[in-house]
């Protein structure tokens, strides 16, 4: 879904979408069926639905935006997505990478949007080398 918000935003970032073909295609020639994808700071859900879409196993969308993430669930749906299995959740990021650190919970695919600040890329940067296997 595509609309104009208040802060200038339209909710995509075409500029991505080289990302999520490369995403897909990585999915796709993975020859794997348990393929699990961590999405941070998610917004919308682009790379999420690409994700999906392409069958990766499990998608977990993150971010700190209860709004967007509202947003992203309605994309889910728009796309015909909605039996897939794609985690939803509202929190920080580096809270979230930190808790599934302590669990033991490891991804084979982590997806970071470039707009990220890069403070908050250099500490998820030393949890990240621990939880993607």
């Amino acid at each position: 879904k595509v609309s104009p918000t208040g802060f200038k935003h339209t909710g995509l970032f075409p500029e991505q979408a080289a990302n999520w073909d490369w995403m897909m295609d990585t999915i796709q020639g993975s020859g794997r069926e348990d393929l699990r994808v961590l999405n941070l700071f998610a917004y919308t859900g682009g790379a999420t639905m690409a994700c999906a879409s392409a069958g990766a196993a499990e998608v977990v969308h993150v971010d700190a935006s209860k709004g967007m993430v509202n947003w992203a669930k309605e994309n889910m749906m728009l796309s015909h997505l909605e039996n897939h299995k794609i985690r939803f959740i509202v929190d920080d990021v580096l809270k979230f990478v930190a808790r599934e650190k302590r669990r033991g919970r490891t991804m084979l695919l982590s997806w970071i949007r470039q707009a990220m600040a890069e403070d908050r890329m250099e500490k998820y940067g030393k949890l990240r080398n621990s939880c993607i296997r």
